[in-house]
């Protein structure tokens, strides 16, 4: 292969690793719990449930298909219609298995740190500074937009508010049978609702 040849190829492969280092925000709706299948509703408090755990709808959300890791979003959506304030923690909401298996969440950094792209690369490969800086600038963007997009660890919701986020878990498998279980706690009385959620 000539120079010239060898020129236009790395120019190429370049511009194609350069387009490669972008992350685009995707913005995520939350509809009412209503309007979702995966829906239960106890002593005042609606929960909605919505996995996004096929590849076409994780990069919907996250912009790559982070299935392909294993990991498996959940969008969680809590409605307090109660006269109370209760607060969630994000983990104590456990996946439960009809085998009697359980699953805890993964945070967005464990998420993040799966799916990171290997900046050096970039470097070692002769693609130079900008190169580099690209794919660092994806890396905070895409980390900053997961964490953005994850429930808080602690949340507390006031009457007549709601929530939504995403929880992430770790699995092989597709959610469809699964039950997302969640420990509420109402902070006039410090008692706890549990709230089990059938995704269907």
């Amino acid at each position: 292969m000539n120079r010239p040849v060898v020129s236009a190829v790395t120019a190429v492969v370049a511009i194609m690793m350069v387009g490669c280092a972008t992350y685009k925000a995707q913005m995520v709706n939350a509809d009412r719990v209503e309007a979702y299948q995966n829906m239960q509703e106890v002593g005042g408090i609606a929960v909605a449930v919505e996995p996004y755990d096929t590849a076409e709808k994780a990069k919907s959300a996250f912009y790559v298909d982070v299935t392909s890791k294993n990991i498996k979003p959940v969008q969680v959506i809590i409605d307090n219609k109660s006269d109370d304030s209760i607060l969630v923690t994000r983990s104590e909401i456990h996946l439960l298995g009809g085998s009697g298996s359980e699953l805890k969440p993964v945070n967005s950094n464990y998420v993040y740190g799966r799916f990171e792209k290997n900046e050096l690369a970039y470097a070692f490969w002769g693609f130079g500074i900008f190169s580099y800086m690209s794919a660092q600038e994806a890396n905070d963007k895409m980390k900053a937009d997961w964490y953005e997009k994850e429930l808080p660890e602690e949340r507390t919701i006031q009457p007549k508010r709601r929530t939504t986020g995403f929880v992430f878990f770790e699995s092989s498998q597709h959610l469809k049978g699964m039950t997302l279980s969640l420990n509420l706690l109402n902070l006039r009385t410090n008692q706890y609702s549990k709230i089990d959620v059938p995704i269907r």
